[in-house]
């Protein structure tokens, strides 16, 4: 959606299934891959979301309601999967070459229906 990735992970892995997968962390819209070896690779990139969890168990059933009414829920945080596999642009082929190279990417939500 235009906004780079605040943390998450991105994973190179062999498109012939051959070698292994490398890959990094993503920190405010950056990694780093520094064992990729060249040729076609699979890109899979996922994102976290903080998402509320209860830090007791009033918390929990205030949550439960608010989420009975469609509402909100409270302060603490977990990690939830923002991007989904089907993404445009995830898990996608691309060619990497020999050297030092920058290669950025740019998800879209999926297609409607996929």
């Amino acid at each position: 959606d235009g906004r780079p990735i605040e943390r998450g992970a991105i994973t190179f892995l062999p498109a012939d299934g051959q070698g292994p997968a490398a890959g990094g962390e993503i920190r405010d819209g950056r990694y780093r891959g520094d064992d990729l070896t060249p040729g076609a690779k699979i890109v899979q990139i996922e994102a976290f979301d903080d998402i509320p969890y209860a830090r007791s168990s009033e918390e929990a059933a205030q949550q439960a309601e608010a989420a009975m009414r469609g509402g909100g829920a409270g302060a603490g945080a977990a990690k939830a999967a923002a991007i989904p596999p089907n993404a445009e642009g995830n898990n996608a082929t691309i060619e990497v070459k020999p050297g030092a190279q920058t290669l950025d990417f740019h998800l879209k939500p999926p297609a409607a229906g996929r």
